[in-house]
């Protein structure tokens, strides 16, 4: 984790980066590392009420601009593709390629694919091959070949029953809610959410010897170079 310079954190919705890897976002941010999180959707749907719907994409937005303070995210790049229409199409896979190519990232985070929504798993689907296709020796309009080292899947609802990496977010863990209470358009939509936060990170951070954690795994889709 010291060695990380610059981190790419891919998320289907603007809160979910939050939910997965908020307190890790807002500890590699104090450390003077790069933070860069890409949005695919905007979440545009997460209206609990018809009165919202036709300003819930201005809303969003604003909750994804105050979330990048509190954390401390260096840039959000939102593809504003379709809420609940995330597809692996040829246009957004390329479009991952170039991003990972531009930022040079020394990690990615990103989703699981063993998640209920739909869009969560096919994030996780294009951004796997994406770390991938990026590090080939093609596409050269796309800028120089990339090689990622690490990618982790990070855990929203869904959880992992083996993670293999715990990183500790005890001093980060109050930024990470604050972060979420950014977000208070989603809250009809997910009552009980700030509880929710704090009682993983305590099981997470009684799984490494400390008082909050997130936890994570590693990606085996392309082998890791010695």
């Amino acid at each position: 984790m010291e060695n990380w310079q610059r981190i790419l954190v891919f998320s289907a919705h603007p809160d979910d980066e939050i939910l997965g890897v908020g307190g890790t976002i807002a500890r590699l941010s104090d450390l003077g590392k790069e933070v860069y999180v890409v949005t695919f959707a905007i979440g545009e749907t997460s209206y609990s009420s018809i009165e919202m719907k036709e300003r819930m994409r201005e809303i969003r937005l604003k909750e994804a601009e105050e979330c990048n303070k509190v954390l401390g995210i260096k840039e959000r790049i939102i593809l504003y593709k379709p809420n609940q229409g995330i597809v692996n199409d040829r246009e957004t896979y390329q479009e991952c390629v170039k991003i990972i190519r531009r930022y040079k990232p020394d990690v990615i985070f990103t989703h699981y694919k063993e998640d209920k929504h739909r869009d969560h798993r096919a994030v996780w689907e294009i951004t796997d091959e994406a770390r991938w296709k990026a590090s080939e020796n093609v596409l050269a309009d796309f800028g120089p070949p990339w090689y990622t080292p690490e990618l982790y899947y990070y855990e929203v609802i869904e959880l992992f029953t083996h993670p293999s990496l715990v990183i500790d977010i005890t001093d980060t863990l109050e930024k990470k809610i604050s972060a979420m209470k950014t977000q208070s358009s989603q809250f009809p939509v997910l009552p009980g959410v700030i509880e929710y936060i704090e009682a993983l990170a305590r099981v997470r951070g009684y799984l490494r010897g400390t008082r909050y954690a997130e936890a994570f795994l590693r990606s085996d889709f392309i082998p890791t170079l010695g």
